[in-house]
């Protein structure tokens, strides 16, 4: 599911371009939100925003919060270091998947690459695998890492979308640990161009920690 607020944008135009981290599931979050834009991906975060900032991107997207694990600390001082606006609000239900090669069972896997961020909201399913984790930078690069050197011994959490561009096979769908897994993501712009009719608008910023207890249990002997 997806929320966005109603205030009008030009993310509605189809060539708008829309800039966020390649790999996450910000990109499906973007085609969603803004179907008819065009999408200019970037290795980083920052890269994204700094690409707005000089005007080769007109919006770029940013996550800012999730249900499970709270705030993303990163994100904060991203908004800090760099002079947007928040044009925009947009919450949709984040559903993350574990993948790996083809033939490849969960039994077989002993190591999960992702973003930590991802990692995080799903240490209960991770803790039950028995599995190490390893961080980079996004759900594609750890695909990209499995695919190119057959590791048949690892997985990747990321969206269905990862899967299909790296010839991975989902496992498991919702592999996340709650349900929803809602993540909160912020629009951003060179100005904020709203109009008077729509008044004063104001836009509330907190850092939230989250304590999640699901129904799923990790034992160790």
């Amino acid at each position: 599911s997806l929320l966005s607020t109603d205030l009008p944008l030009d993310t509605e135009r189809s060539n708008v371009r829309v800039t966020y981290q390649a790999g996450t599931v910000i990109e499906a979050m973007v085609l969603k939100a803004f179907p008819n834009c065009i999408a200019v991906p970037h290795k980083r975060s920052e890269g994204a925003l700094e690409a707005v900032e000089s005007s080769l991107a007109d919006n770029a997207v940013l996550t800012i919060e999730n249900s499970s694990i709270g705030s993303f600390h990163q994100s904060y001082d991203l908004l800090l270091s760099h002079n947007l606006q928040i044009v925009q609000e947009v919450q949709m239900d984040v559903q993350l998947c574990l993948l790996a090669l083809h033939g490849v069972q969960k039994d077989d896997i002993q190591t999960i690459f992702s973003h930590p961020q991802d990692l995080a909201q799903c240490e209960y399913s991770l803790c039950n695998l028995g599995v190490s984790k390893k961080n980079v930078d996004h759900g594609a690069a750890g695909a990209e890492i499995i695919s190119k050197q057959n590791l048949r011994d690892a997985g990747v959490i990321g969206n269905a979308r990862v899967a299909e561009l790296y010839g991975l096979n989902i496992l498991e769908c919702n592999f996340q640990d709650a349900l929803p897994n809602v993540t909160r993501y912020l629009v951003l712009a060179r100005t904020a161009n709203i109009p008077k009719e729509h008044g004063q608008y104001k836009c509330l910023m907190m850092q939230i920690s989250y304590v999640n207890v699901p129904d799923k249990h990790c034992f160790r002997s």
